[in-house]
């Protein structure tokens, strides 16, 4: 997988990019079983740093498989701290220069999110989140609506631990998105999902402030 992934980001082709995604599929069905040792080396969560360095690939598909598969590998207890690290690889100001990157990244921290919505989060999660509120506002409508989404989880997940101030600034970040206007893409059609969808969260969350 660290193979694939090196040479498919250095530009060598479709094939690589077609078997770096059979890779990630596979493991994305992957679960940890009991005949496995703690210290063995087929524990799944080997893989996480592999399917963490996917989450800069080129290819949308990619990185949306990569987050399906980082689930899945990760142990529960390890989740607060690669939702840390995830969010750690982001800038805390503008520019964004790495869309895919910051794509990547978000969509792992978002299928975490989603899949483990009551997850423990330590106070340095929240104080990193509220330093990269701003990316909701992003011109990428992918990136922006990821963040967005991830404002929402934190808005309307009652029982989070997410403190005030937090959920009132990403209550304003989702107003300050509003004023955004997106930059085209090859796929209108799906462009046009994006924006409905992301207007729909900003509405809903800035009618709350």
């Amino acid at each position: 997988l660290e193979h694939i992934d090196s040479m498919s980001k250095s530009g060598s082709g479709d094939l690589l990019q077609s078997s770096l995604f059979a890779v990630l599929t596979l493991l994305a069905r992957l679960h940890p079983s009991p005949m496995t040792e703690a210290d063995g080396n087929l524990r799944p969560d080997a893989f996480i740093p592999y399917v963490l360095s996917c989450a800069s690939q080129r290819s949308f598909r990619i990185r949306e498989v990569a987050a399906q598969a980082l689930v899945p590998l990760a142990p529960e207890d390890r989740l607060p701290q690669i939702c840390l690290q995830l969010l750690s690889n982001l800038p805390t100001s503008q520019p964004l220069i790495d869309s895919n990157a910051a794509h990547g990244y978000l969509f792992m921290l978002h299928q975490i999110l989603e899949q483990h919505p009551t997850i423990s989060l330590p106070s340095e999660f929240y104080s990193a989140l509220q330093e990269r509120l701003w990316i909701a506002a992003d011109q990428c409508a992918p990136v922006g609506l990821l963040m967005l989404r991830i404002i929402s989880h934190f808005v309307f997940i009652t029982d989070s631990d997410a403190p005030d101030p937090l959920v009132s600034d990403a209550l304003c970040a989702a107003r300050a998105a509003l004023q955004v206007s997106f930059q085209a893409g090859p796929n209108l059609r799906a462009m046009e999902s994006l924006r409905a969808e992301k207007a729909a969260l900003i509405a809903v969350t800035a009618a709350l402030i």
